[in-house]
């Protein structure tokens, strides 16, 4: 569901990642990434950049828009960066055909950041801004969405424009989550892991498929995380060479799969999209 490139008006030329210093960016940048557009009938260049940091200073990540003249029509950089990656670029996301530019940013060993800007009446606008394991620019059913996930092996939060606003809306695109429920699913048959596993896919997947109102499936899939729950000879200890507290970790998980039964009677009787109250996937 990824959104291609030639998916948009706009051709994107990449450019290498030496060192360089013209135009109107930053003495000493990388440029990441050059993209031609049109807005409104007239033609820009985006330049996107990284700015290394110094002893002082924490590195940048921007982007500089010219005119065809070279003037900056505008600019905006987001700190702290420590490189661009996969995802930075020109979308079209708020259905009135003005450009977004997405600053997508390493900031950690495992963390990212997306900063988002809207360019409007030269200026660019900040209209999202979030940090964690993953960001990606997503289309389902023609519709531009945002997929944030918090952490590793999590299910994504989308996010899509309504009245002037990024908002979170996980429960309109219940499709999307169909290849994350299947990665919950298929974690059932491992073996050689702590219980909490088990219970966090029972969390996740039940969660998704709430939000698609698949209530008996979300009851299978817990009652299947509790079968395996239950048998110790599948399990590992949650404390390496502690194989005495693998009852503790059965007894945790347990409860949380239960937890997660009873949120999704609750769901199902009152034929709600979400959890409630939601449970936490996190289990230590």
């Amino acid at each position: 569901m990824r959104l291609a490139w030639r998916a948009f008006i706009f051709a994107l030329l990449v450019a290498s990642q030496a060192t360089v210093s013209y135009g109107q960016v930053p003495a000493g940048a990388a440029v990441y990434k050059v993209a031609s557009l049109t807005d409104g009938g007239k033609s820009l260049k985006a330049t996107f950049y990284y700015l290394a940091g110094g002893e002082d200073s924490a590195g940048s990540a921007g982007v500089v828009v010219q005119g065809p003249d070279g003037k900056i029509v505008a600019q905006a950089s987001a700190t702290p960066s420590i490189g661009l990656r996969e995802g930075t670029g020109i979308y079209l996301l708020t259905g009135d055909g003005k450009p977004s530019f997405a600053l997508v940013s390493q900031v950690g060993a495992k963390t990212i950041a997306a900063n988002i800007y809207r360019l409007d009446g030269g200026t660019l606008h900040s209209i999202f801004e979030w940090s964690g394991w993953d960001f990606r620019v997503a289309e389902v059913d023609h519709t531009p969405i945002l997929a944030v996930s918090p952490a590793q092996a999590w299910i994504s939060d989308l996010y899509q424009w309504s009245d002037g606003k990024f908002v979170e809306c996980n429960e309109c695109h219940p499709d999307y989550y169909k290849a994350e429920i299947e990665v919950q699913r298929e974690g059932l048959g491992d073996s050689g892991v702590p219980a909490y596993v088990f219970a966090q896919a029972c969390v996740l997947g039940a969660t998704a498929l709430v939000y698609g109102e698949k209530y008996e499936e979300a009851e299978q899939l817990c009652e299947h995380a509790e079968r395996v729950v239950n048998d110790a000879s599948r399990l590992i200890p949650s404390e390496i060479g502690n194989p005495g507290i693998i009852a503790g970790d059965q007894a945790k998980a347990r409860a949380r799969i239960e937890e997660t039964l009873s949120a999704i009677a609750g769901a199902k009787q009152a034929r709600r999209k979400r959890l409630v109250p939601a449970p936490d996937p996190r289990i230590r």
